[in-house]
């Protein structure tokens, strides 16, 4: 008992340092883009030494099986649990990531997210959804790396609910892989779902004393089908989902 009633002293340290480290880094982005002009690749760069640091700062240790570094464009697909999964899989990737367009108004994140190159999209419009796919092939033809969230929304299930397919067909017709990620979290309320606001979750995610992440890179993925490719990935994801659960001694259930 007495230890959680330090879980939201605790978490609200964690959040403070969590302010201050993000106001360092978004000034340092900004500190050299202005020193030696903007340059995209070393922002991501930056973002991922900062991704690294954060998580030891908040307490989570992320364990990563496989090898998420690919030498050339390519896009990742990932199952989505929270707001955090980003910053677990930017350990060891530098990518251009999707966001609904309600990320870029949060306050710091939203700013440091923009300038380390983020795609903000607005799926209720199909106009900026059209636009997004343009800006994906534009920046993968440039040698980028996409990080996408084909659910579209967090969940609890136990494996990937339906996935959005205008990925998985610029693959097919660039011809670039598709690299599968899939990670959970070591309790189920670490997921940031339906009704949840950030502050209450944040306090009781990272309030307590460590918080645990598996996450595993996939073999890269080709075909020229966009659809097959979907169906290849998905069901990695699913396999891997349901035996880092199992890891952790979560039911399927």
């Amino acid at each position: 008992m007495l230890k959680k009633i330090w879980y939201p002293i605790r978490g609200g340290l964690r959040l403070l340092l969590f302010v201050l480290m993000s106001l360092v880094f978004i000034s340092g982005v900004m500190l050299r883009a202005l020193m030696f002009g903007a340059d995209l690749k070393r922002a991501q760069r930056q973002r991922r030494n900062f991704a690294i640091r954060l998580s030891k700062a908040l307490g989570v240790r992320v364990q990563i099986e496989g090898i998420g570094y690919f030498d050339g464009a390519c896009i990742y697909v990932s199952n989505h649990r929270s707001y955090f999964d980003p910053v677990a899989a930017s350990h060891q990737i530098d990518v251009m990531a999707i966001a609904k367009k309600e990320v870029r108004k949060w306050p710091i994140i939203g700013f440091g997210v923009h300038a380390t190159g983020t795609i903000f999209v607005d799926r209720s419009d199909k106009g900026s959804r059209q636009a997004t796919r343009e800006a994906i092939e534009v920046y993968l033809e440039k040698g980028h790396s996409i990080l996408i969230y084909p659910e579209g929304t967090t969940h609890v299930h136990p494996q990937t609910i339906e996935f959005r397919p205008s990925a998985f067909g610029i693959a097919a017709r660039l011809g670039i892989p598709v690299i599968p990620i899939a990670i959970e979290y070591s309790a189920k309320e670490d997921a940031w779902v339906g009704d949840d606001t950030f502050l209450p979750h944040f306090l009781q995610s990272f309030g307590k004393p460590h918080l645990e992440v598996r996450l595993a890179y996939g073999p890269p993925m080709y075909g020229n089908d966009g659809e097959q490719l979907q169906q290849a990935v998905k069901g990695w994801i699913d396999e891997k989902m349901l035996e880092l659960q199992g890891a952790f001694g979560i039911s399927a259930c």
